[in-house]
């Protein structure tokens, strides 16, 4: 595959050390190569900052951002790092995440196939005891359909259809990004939802 879209992905962290190397481990197998992380540090007073600095030392790509005030919020950190993104698409996730080897693949063949600004992936959420994926996806599982941004806003509202896509970091920074709202993740994926020509799924 033609590498040619860089994904940048953003990890807030703040205490994270039991779950990093997880994550670090699946965002290592990706199939897909042209993708940059950045762990945004958050003040943390376990084994976190050591864990990243050794993902660097790693593997230049992944990248230690140091906050100098602060942030308290996941949101806050996606914020923090937004300057320094190089990527065409924007992915955020959470220190507990972690997704299949070809997530990354998928994703980009998904963009480039339908030049959608907004692009979701499946979710399933993991407990101790089971694992929920209840969440909206194209009628029928079609993953060819592309909806309007405006017709799958309302399925967010009510977490019928999830947020946690990649974006076009254009698109982001044309409609505002920040977090000064009360739950400010969950309103920015849904107001760049809405204001998006086409959302696109890949399974």
């Amino acid at each position: 595959m033609n590498e040619i879209v860089k994904i940048s992905t953003v990890v807030p962290i703040y205490n994270g050390a039991s779950y990093l190397p997880k994550l670090y481990d699946s965002l290592n197998k990706q199939t897909y190569k042209n993708f940059e992380v950045y762990f945004v540090n958050d003040f943390s007073t376990d084994n976190s900052l050591i864990l990243c600095n050794n993902f660097h030392d790693n593997d230049k790509r992944f990248i230690v951002l140091n906050r100098s005030e602060k942030g308290g919020t996941a949101i806050k950190g996606h914020v923090y790092a937004l300057p320094y993104l190089t990527g065409e698409l924007f992915f955020p996730i959470t220190q507990d995440d972690w997704i299949d080897a070809d997530y990354f693949e998928k994703a980009v063949e998904c963009y480039l196939k339908n030049k959608a600004e907004v692009i979701l992936g499946n979710l399933v959420l993991h407990y101790k005891d089971k694992n929920i994926n209840n969440y909206k996806y194209p009628i029928n599982k079609n993953y060819n359909d592309v909806l309007k941004g405006k017709d799958a806003f309302p399925d967010m509202l009510d977490w019928t259809m999830h947020i946690n896509g990649m974006r076009q970091i254009s698109h982001i920074k044309k409609y505002g990004f920040d977090a000064k709202y009360y739950n400010s993740c969950e309103y920015w994926g849904r107001l760049h939802t809405f204001y998006a020509n086409k959302v696109a799924f890949f399974n």
